[in-house]
């Protein structure tokens, strides 16, 4: 009887020394300097800032939070000094609308969030509204676009929050995530099936995988309520078990994507589809739509070798002809090529990232797209 009562004591005082051990390392990783490592920052186009300015902002775009509960991930409300987030969730400052104003949202992925723009002023949209600024017209342009996001993503966003805000016109700026995605859930189910998951399930691998399931929800609740510890030991645990599916989209494998023709025309499909109802949903609530497929490196006038990325392969394979004539949409853009004749050095730093440099050439492009519409009106 004694030994039992030891073994429980035993116990007891060991699962108590245990939880200790938890809250100390949970409290030195919560108060020590996080070192964030981001590439960018060793690149030229951002030598014009000093290494602190630099580690600010790569701190302030690693510690993005958002919220997976929903089908897609939103963006929560964010201050610093080279990100901000408002509270409705878009980038940059607090909406001030007035009555009358014209008001422009336009969605994309992370390279339309300006990721990463050295502040929300030089992001594609809040550049294109200076255009407008200087016309003296009264239209708002809102930064509606999030990392990550694809275009079925921007069709729920569109119709579940968008509309909210009674947009005049909408532009989706498509492409690369469209083909990065091909894999996950959200690229392999409908419309209907995706609002019916939370953003966990629709941004994981398409797999049955029971392992993958289980740690990837573990890994977006510790995510949610900011558990370090809980992180680390899942990430270690992950790399054992089944490596390169939990953590940061952007820094992984595209789950082994390979160019096929069934690859392709998923990818083309689902773009039709995606967009064509967003029209639709114009057509139905008075909003005029802007369809762009975004350049990404070796879109342009260059050769592709083997450096250049797979996805680009895509992006200049697919059938323009196709897209125009099976998606309900009127205003279909292509601006894979619009850096032709522009030194690649200094647009991007990585496959389809822009530096302020890219983001003002699209938007004076846009800015020439959609001027003659809006002064017409």
């Amino acid at each position: 009887m004694s030994v039992q009562v030891s073994y429980k004591k035993q116990f007891t005082f060991f699962f108590m020394l245990f939880c200790i051990l938890l809250i100390i390392i949970e409290i030195y990783l919560q108060v020590i300097p996080v070192n964030y490592d981001c590439k960018f920052t060793s690149h030229t186009i951002f030598d014009k800032f000093s290494q602190t300015e630099k580690n600010l902002m790569c701190k302030e775009y690693s510690t993005i939070i958002y919220d997976q509960s929903t089908p897609i991930k939103l963006l929560n409300p964010q201050q610093g000094e080279y990100v901000n987030i408002n509270s409705d969730g878009f980038r940059g400052a607090s909406l001030d609308f007035k009555s009358d104003s014209y008001k422009i949202f336009i969605l994309g992925g992370s390279t339309l969030f300006g990721h990463v723009s050295s502040s929300d002023e030089t992001t594609i949209p809040a550049l294109l509204e200076k255009k407008f600024q200087v016309l003296k017209l009264d239209i708002k342009i809102i930064n509606a676009g999030i990392p990550y996001s694809t275009t079925i993503d921007e069709r729920y966003y569109i119709e579940h929050h968008i509309l909210d805000y009674d947009p005049d016109l909408i532009i989706m700026y498509d492409g690369w995530n469209d083909i990065w995605h091909i894999n996950e859930t959200k690229s392999n189910v409908s419309y209907e099936e995706l609002s019916l998951n939370n953003a966990v399930l629709n941004n994981q691998q398409h797999t049955k995988s029971i392992l993958y399931k289980i740690s990837r929800e573990v890994f977006y609740l510790f995510e949610s309520i900011n558990y370090k510890t809980g992180l680390g030991v899942t990430h270690i645990l992950h790399d054992i078990l089944e490596p390169n599916i939990l953590g940061n989209t952007s820094n992984s494998p595209n789950y082994n994507l390979e160019i096929s023709n069934e690859n392709l025309l998923k990818f083309e499909n689902n773009m039709i589809t995606n967009w064509s109802e967003v029209c639709k949903l114009g057509e139905l609530n008075g909003f005029q739509t802007v369809n762009i497929i975004q350049p990404i490196l070796g879109t342009s006038n260059k050769n592709l070798n083997i450096d250049d990325p797979l996805e680009s392969n895509y992006l200049k394979n697919i059938d323009m002809e196709q897209i125009s004539s099976a998606s309900s949409c009127d205003n279909i853009v292509d601006l894979r090529d619009v850096f032709n004749g522009i030194n690649e050095e200094q647009i991007y730093f990585d496959k389809g990232h822009m530096s302020d440099l890219g983001n003002e050439i699209i938007a004076e492009k846009l800015f020439e797209l959609i001027s003659p519409m809006l002064l017409e009106k």
